[in-house]
């Protein structure tokens, strides 16, 4: 079997123009975590399943887990895509990628709304 160059394949995968927009979003969300450091406190409320108080409390740089978790999810999801002829997995794996990158990103709108110095 040939080996096709990267490109190449990714281009032939279905829906590569929705993944290509999944992790262009998540790399827009991370860059904006990034830009906006200056308007976050020193810590943020991000773990909200732990008690009230200081365990909830984070540096604000963890402000970028769930976009680096849902960045990782669609890079799985569209290894997996490439490898798959089932039309049904890839539409599942597709809209899992959509579904955790829009929870991720409410969730760090939520969050940054909650606390930035705006």
């Amino acid at each position: 079997m040939k080996k096709r160059p990267l490109t190449t394949l990714l281009h032939g995968t279905p829906y590569f123009h929705a993944f290509l927009a999944v992790l262009t979003f998540n790399f827009v969300i991370i860059l904006l975590i990034s830009v906006t450091q200056s308007l976050l406190p020193p810590e943020i409320p991000l773990f909200f399943n732990k008690p009230y108080g200081d365990k909830q409390l984070a540096s604000k740089f963890y402000l970028t887990i769930p976009a680096f978790i849902s960045l990782s999810i669609s890079i799985i999801n569209l290894i997996i895509i490439t490898r798959s002829t089932n039309k049904f997995l890839q539409q599942t794996l597709l809209g899992t990628s959509v579904t955790i990158t829009a929870l991720s990103s409410i969730t760090i709108l939520k969050i940054f709304l909650l606390i930035a110095n705006l």
